[in-house]
């Protein structure tokens, strides 16, 4: 049986290397990388050793007790082996840990039902556009 680990700690390097491979390389994103990524904490899943997912999270200043979740990705070969669930917990894990009563992130509008899964719900359900790709806004209390 395969082991999965999770990281919360000196793992940036691999968190940009999958999103590299997942957003920059697979989906076209060009501007993947920013500010935020020198001030965030990462969570990265391990599949038997290899870094195979990632995500971020940093508190929304603008809303105490609130932290915004991006940057969610797994490899593509990994994917349906239900490593995402194991990333958004792991995120939400952090963030009651550092204080965080609710959790906002900005899903592509593909994934929404995945988050809903995960126990999101849509904010508004206006559609807002990263690099020309859908995305919705969506909420859960922690």
């Amino acid at each position: 049986m395969p082991t999965v680990t999770v990281k919360t700690k000196d793992n940036q390097k691999d968190a940009f290397e999958i999103r590299k491979s997942v957003f920059v390389e697979e989906q076209g994103y060009e501007n993947e990388f920013d500010d935020i990524d020198n001030t965030c904490d990462y969570v990265t899943v391990y599949f038997d050793g290899n870094a195979v997912g990632t995500g971020r999270l940093f508190p929304d200043l603008a809303e105490p007790g609130t932290y915004i979740f991006g940057r969610i990705a797994v490899l593509k070969e990994y994917r349906k082996k239900h490593l995402g669930a194991v990333i958004v917990s792991a995120l939400e894990d952090l963030a009651v840990e550092k204080g965080g009563k609710k959790a906002v992130l900005c899903s592509q509008e593909s994934a929404a039902g995945f988050y809903q899964k995960c126990g999101f719900r849509l904010k508004d359900g206006k559609i807002v556009y990263d690099e020309g790709h859908p995305h919705l806004w969506m909420e859960k209390i922690l």
